[in-house]
């Protein structure tokens, strides 16, 4: 079983951007710490949401019968979550 995630985890901010031609080129307070903020994001945007060792681990407790699944309760709370 394959997951995918959307493109982009954050969406892009309002306003003007690092690539769009600055209106003022005067730095402000937050210019100083906006390259810092901009890394944290990229390595964000780069991480998996998914823990890959997490969801072997589980898929391997219920494949051994350590962790039991209630399958008509399972199936109620997918049922739920498309009701929304």
């Amino acid at each position: 079983m394959k997951i995918s995630r959307p493109d982009s985890v954050f969406p892009p901010p309002p306003g003007p951007t690092r690539n769009s031609p600055a209106v003022n080129r005067t730095p402000s307070a937050g210019a100083i710490a906006e390259p810092a903020l901009g890394q944290v994001a990229d390595r964000l945007r780069a991480r998996d949401e998914i823990d890959a060792g997490k969801v072997a681990a589980v898929r391997e407790a219920i494949a051994s019968g350590k962790l039991p699944l209630d399958l008509d309760q399972l199936a109620e709370a997918v049922l739920d979550l498309h009701r929304r």
